[in-house]
């Protein structure tokens, strides 16, 4: 919803549209505090909406795609994921059991579950993909939810999309998947894998600079530098940077 004041990752979400114009899948990896998760909802899922990519042949533009609301796994990814699944219609806790047990059992559920509700192509993002291996401590459950986003996007080539993010340190843990269906998925990924790297010194100004603007602020003169300067080439720095404005502003 604060998408206007996203700055500095034009670059970045220009190409990420483009490698959706290819794949199906998306996998946004990178150390913690990279700003993975602001640059998928904040950058790309708006342009999305807006329809950056036009209808063609194949599929409407994707302003008429269905976008889902974000989950992130926790330790019942299934359970998690027929939440955001779940139609308005549906009985709460009674549906979402039993969503989750097919979902368990036969991955082809979602599928065949989505296309049965939607007549557009659709979209799941999953923030925090690492929670998979973190917090899920089932491995069936673990290998149907990853199965179950293998077959979505694999179902109808061309259609359906996955949006992930995943914290660098844990990308290890997608190579231990073990089971034949595990192999598509790590064939998705590794053909949807999106290195995120630092922001550059005009980037960094810009995340800075720009939503400051919007309201009328301005930076006593040399500050913006020195916070750049300490931040520039730092991955995992733009928390503090987030920390430091918080506390000019304050």
């Amino acid at each position: 919803e604060d998408n206007r004041l996203f700055f500095g990752r034009q670059e970045l979400v220009g190409y990420l549209i483009d490698r959706l114009h290819h794949e199906n899948l998306l996998a946004l990896v990178g150390l913690s505090g990279s700003g993975k998760s602001s640059l998928m909802l904040a950058g790309l899922v708006p342009a999305l909406k807006e329809g950056v990519i036009h209808a063609d042949g194949k599929r409407p533009g994707s302003q008429d795609w269905h976008y889902y609301p974000t989950m992130v796994p926790g330790s019942n990814p299934l359970q998690n994921l027929a939440h955001i699944l779940r139609p308005p219609n549906a009985k709460g806790d009674e549906w979402m059991a039993v969503s989750s047990q097919r979902l368990l059992k036969k991955p082809q559920y979602l599928p065949y579950f989505v296309n049965k509700q939607l007549d557009c192509p659709a979209v799941i993002t999953v923030d925090q993909f690492e929670e998979v291996f973190t917090l899920c401590t089932d491995e069936n459950m673990r290998q149907a939810f990853v199965h179950s986003l293998s077959h979505f996007v694999l179902a109808q080539p061309g259609w359906h999309t996955v949006i992930l993010t995943l914290r660098a340190d844990y990308e290890s843990y997608v190579t231990s998947l073990a089971t034949d269906d595990s192999h598509k998925f790590r064939a998705v990924y590794d053909l949807g894998r999106v290195q995120i790297t630092p922001l550059t010194y005009g980037e960094l100004r810009e995340v800075i600079e720009r939503p400051a603007k919007l309201v009328g602020l301005t930076f006593d003169k040399g500050l913006v530098d020195k916070i750049v300067r300490h931040a520039l080439g730092d991955p995992s720095a733009l928390p503090l940077v987030q920390f430091t404005l918080t506390e000019l502003w304050k």
